[in-house]
């Protein structure tokens, strides 16, 4: 800026028209080292908030109607998100009871890979086919049956 004001004060100097033609500074490296260290800051600033929430447990539902728990990587400008660490429901009932008795459901939380085609501990799931996700508090259920088949 200080070099157009420079041009605009000597042209007036020389008894010259006020018009001046713009130009600008040639890239050095105080010009990409500036450049380099805004892109920085802004991958960081979209990122950051992806990277921490990848670590806090989340309930991500799914367009087919499956529920999966786990760790949700989820980056801004791509079409896919990731999760990790992946949990879901198994929920199994009983015989239909005999008279008025209700039926026993027995609910139990399931790690991914256990089953028989022994998928690995990473889903890659298109953004398009996630209705919504939301993060478990560490006091919930989920979390707590997680932590306790963990150990």
């Amino acid at each position: 800026m200080s070099y157009l004001l420079n041009l605009k004060s000597r042209s007036r100097d020389a008894g010259e028209s006020e018009a001046v033609s713009p130009r600008t500074l040639p890239p050095g490296p105080k010009f990409s080292l500036i450049a380099l260290g805004i892109i920085v800051i802004l991958a960081i600033l979209l990122y950051a908030p992806s990277l921490i929430g990848a670590r806090k447990w989340r309930a991500v539902f799914l367009a087919n109607n499956q529920v999966y728990f786990g760790k949700l990587f989820y980056p801004p400008f791509s079409s896919t998100a990731s999760l990790t660490d992946i949990y879901y429901l198994q929920i199994s009932s009983g015989l239909q009871p005999k008279d008025s008795q209700t039926a026993s459901t027995d609910i139990k939380i399931v790690k991914l890979g256990s089953e028989i085609h022994g998928p690995e501990d990473k889903m890659v799931i298109g953004k398009s086919q996630i209705l919504f996700f939301e993060d478990l508090r560490d006091d919930s259920a989920v979390v707590k049956a997680i932590a306790a088949q963990a150990k």
